[in-house]
């Protein structure tokens, strides 16, 4: 699971966690430094595109909540894209994603986790993200 730098150096894979609700952020956050991720953290959208512009090409997947307040998780997702290139998404969400993609907050071929999972869960969807990306020739 470890990434490789430029120079060929090992690394380990960041992620931006972006939930609204502080427990469960930090539940995810814990779950994946205990994987061996690195993990930033924002509870809002404004706090997320902070951390993307203080750490350029640091962020190897984003994991969002669909519904935050006052954006959606993929309003946030191209404001990430546009202000750099492609980047791997997953979608949170307790709402089955049936109605979300109904309502166009997701679309059929978006990552999606639905809440509750557990570490196990998280983590081959957070693999599943990487390796798609990283066979993607466009990268």
């Amino acid at each position: 699971m470890w990434r490789r730098t430029r120079a060929g150096v090992a690394r380990r894979p960041v992620i931006l966690v972006v939930e609204d609700d502080p427990d469960i952020r930090e539940m995810i956050a814990q779950m994946l430094q205990m994987r061996d991720f690195d993990v930033f953290t924002a509870g809002t959208a404004v706090d997320a595109l902070m951390v993307f512009r203080s750490r350029p090409g640091a962020i190897d997947v984003l994991l969002t909540d669909v519904q935050l307040p006052g954006v959606s998780g993929r309003e946030l997702a191209r404001a990430v894209e546009s202000s750099r290139s492609r980047i791997p998404v997953v979608y949170i969400s307790g709402v089955p994603q049936s109605s979300l993609i109904s309502r166009g907050l997701l679309r059929p071929a978006d990552l999606f986790l639905a809440k509750p999972y557990n570490s196990d869960t998280l983590i081959s969807v957070l693999q599943s993200a990487l390796h798609q990306y990283a066979a993607t020739p466009s990268r």
